[in-house]
């Protein structure tokens, strides 16, 4: 029986889901040592050059394309699920104009964040005149456009999306899969489904602090103390997400989990092969 909702769409989804989270904690890794070189080896910088700090939209980018793509999964199990007949029609197009939309809107969302380090590093001196609207107020409003963006919009979105494949397969005995002309069981079905849906729910859990703390520290004027317990625990959260997600979708892809366990278990018998040998020999 073939696997279910293991079409080249998915397939491709995930890789990029992977690829995202990976470079989110790639670029978390430097990003300290990055922030440290910038704000003290440099005492004054332009409005242009704190503006598109590089460390600052380095890391920012794929963390929201991440995000986003994570909304673009969730579509992706809903369509195979209620709209199975179609769901392989146009696939490169499809999937070419969701990440150019992806690209856009998450270029759209971390260049403005950018601006942000005016405040949080107090070394970048620039000054407000030089920017046409207010900066002061962009900086207040900013954070809750993030917040609604990055995280409550997709999780809105693809909690929706997950319940509504959940009850359709729930309620059917079998379902015709996008790609196969025979049906996958049911179980098969809700069990992949809580599988990516588990995925989400911890991404949520480890999400959702950090967005909190930057809307108290924005709303109530909490002071940003990098050396907090509280910051220190957000942070360690996005760390452990960004850092554990890319390898738990790298490998539910059935052929990657495959290819892995024959080599696991090729190893293991070479071993004991090898110990045998040796066992034999010492008898002799």
């Amino acid at each position: 029986m073939q696997k279910p909702f293991g079409s080249k769409s998915f397939r491709i989804t995930v890789l990029c889901q992977f690829l995202f989270d990976f470079l989110t904690c790639l670029m978390a890794v430097f990003y300290g040592h990055l922030v440290h070189t910038l704000t003290t080896t440099n005492e004054y910088r332009s409005p242009i050059s704190c503006a598109l700090w590089v460390s600052n939209f380095v890391f920012i980018l794929p963390l929201v394309m991440s995000a986003f793509n994570v909304i673009l999964l969730s579509f992706d199990r809903l369509m195979a699920v209620f709209a199975a007949t179609s769901y392989n029609n146009h696939v490169a197009l499809r999937l070419t104009i969701s990440y150019v939309l992806i690209t856009l809107s998450s270029l759209a969302l971390s260049l403005p964040s950018c601006f942000l380090v005016q405040i949080v590093h107090l070394e970048c001196h620039t000054n407000s005149w030089y920017f046409p609207f207010n900066i002061h107020q962009f900086n207040r409003i900013f954070p809750h456009v993030w917040t609604l963006a990055t995280f409550l919009a997709p999780m809105i979105i693809f909690v929706a999306n997950y319940v509504a494949v959940f009850i359709r397969l729930h309620c059917r005995k079998s379902f015709v899969y996008a790609s196969s002309p025979k049906p996958v069981s049911k179980r098969a079905g809700i069990r992949f489904t809580l599988t990516v849906f588990a995925l989400t729910i911890f991404d949520i859990i480890c999400t959702a602090p950090e967005n909190i703390y930057i809307l108290l520290i924005n709303v109530f004027g909490f002071n940003d103390d990098e050396g907090s317990l509280w910051h220190m625990c957000t942070t360690f959260l996005i760390t452990l997400k960004s850092c554990s997600s890319p390898w738990i979708f790298f490998l539910i892809q059935p052929q990657i989990k495959k290819h892995l366990i024959h080599l696991i278990t090729r190893c293991s018998l070479k071993k004991l092969t090898g110990a045998m040998k040796a066992l034999s020999v010492r008898r002799f």
